[in-house]
């Protein structure tokens, strides 16, 4: 019990933007390699933004200051911080608890651009999405927005990586993208505000991606899917063998013969894939990466 505890308050201090340096940087490493923590992390990230949101709003229409005898009284910090930081604590408890009644999490885009960049070097000079090859016109409508979200699943990936690399310009533009796909005509969504404000505070950021991410539950399967071969795609460029070494790939592929509905350039770019990660071998990057961007292009049609 009290190392759950100390856990809370570590993945607390963590939501609370008080934890910098080496520390923070071995937390969001463990974060990236445990499956259970991230779920908890990633959930009580979401609940606490949606927490914040829906107070600014409460105090937004009639926000009238309390005066008295020394004039308007702000409240005392210490107190702010107790009720901020002991919600970030419950909600994290309540993570915990309700962990064990739900699915693993999936392999969301932030957890996969940490995976997939490590270092936080960004996006590669010139790195491009590789446009779709239009293959998924004329399938039934379902068939189309898997197709639809393949492509974001990658490009949320992207935004992921840029946000990480304090990459301004990048995060600017990949989110004007997503939101004009994503929510045509919409504002104060969750990509609009990345996009609005792409210099915020990176875990601000990450909590909006989330949040951007949820909203497209309805079609999980190949949003994962899109997000896993674009961050596949990017550990290839670089050479990142610990990437592939999970065992995720193999399901992953399946998953996206699965969604080729039988299309033979989809299946070929699977079975390059495959060839170029041989059991127990170093990938051939390149084969790997060209592979990669092939499948992704067919699949995002």
């Amino acid at each position: 019990m009290k190392e759950r505890k100390e856990d809370d308050e570590r993945l607390a201090a963590l939501l609370d933007a008080r934890v910098q340096g080496g520390e923070r940087e071995d937390m969001l490493a463990h974060l990236a390699a445990a499956d259970d923590d991230y779920e908890v992390f990633a959930g009580t990230a979401g609940a606490l933004r949606a927490l914040e949101e829906e107070d600014a709003r409460a105090r937004r229409p009639s926000r009238v200051p309390s005066m008295g005898r020394g004039g308007w009284r702000a409240p005392e910090l210490r107190t702010v911080v107790v009720v901020v930081t002991g919600t970030v604590v419950l909600l994290l408890g309540l993570g915990w608890v309700l962990r064990g009644r739900s699915p693993s999490i999936m392999r969301d885009p932030v957890r996969l651009a940490m995976r997939a960049d490590p270092a936080a070097r960004g996006l590669p000079a010139g790195w491009r999405l590789p446009a779709p090859s239009g293959s998924a016109r004329g399938r039934p409508t379902g068939a189309e927005r898997d197709a639809l979200a393949v492509n974001a699943g990658a490009m949320l990936v992207e935004l992921a990586v840029a946000v990480r690399a304090h990459d301004t310009a990048q995060t600017q533009v990949l989110a004007g993208r997503l939101s004009g796909q994503l929510d045509p005509g919409a504002s104060h969504t969750p990509l609009q505000r990345i996009h609005d404000h792409p210099d915020a505070p990176t875990d601000s950021l990450t909590s909006l991606l989330l949040q951007a991410t949820a909203r497209l539950a309805d079609r999980r399967a190949p949003l994962e899917l899109g997000a896993w071969l674009e961050a596949a795609r990017l550990a290839a460029n670089g050479e990142n063998s610990a990437f592939f070494q999970d065992g995720v790939s193999g399901g992953m592929l399946s998953r996206a013969e699965r969604l080729a509905h039988g299309d033979p350039a989809a299946l070929a770019a699977v079975a390059e894939v495959r060839e170029a990660l041989p059991e127990g071998s170093t990938p051939r990057w390149d084969t790997l990466e060209n592979g990669l961007g092939r499948l992704l292009s067919e699949l995002s049609g």
